[in-house]
């Protein structure tokens, strides 16, 4: 009984394990096809940061743009895509 107890606690364990990895790597995926505004902010996320680094704006003494403003600018963006619905 007690063999029988501990298999079936740590099959419990995977399986819990599992769902949790499997969780956090299907979010952003669920994310990207149900909201505007995520697709919007990470298309300008990734824009932004690519064939630039973040030291060639510190060293250039120009203020890298943060995540908050790139999410300004979807929501905005978002917001006047449903305007001209």
């Amino acid at each position: 009984m007690w063999s029988v107890t501990v298999q079936l606690n740590v099959h419990l364990y995977l399986l819990s394990g599992v769902c949790y990895y499997l969780n956090s790597s299907i979010n952003p995926i669920i994310y990207s096809v149900m909201s505007t505004r995520f697709r919007m902010a990470l298309s300008l996320y990734i824009n932004s940061n690519a064939g630039t680094k973040r030291v060639n704006n510190i060293n250039s003494g120009k203020k890298p743009n943060s995540d908050n403003s790139m999410i300004e600018k979807a929501s905005n963006q978002a917001k006047g895509q449903w305007n001209e619905l």
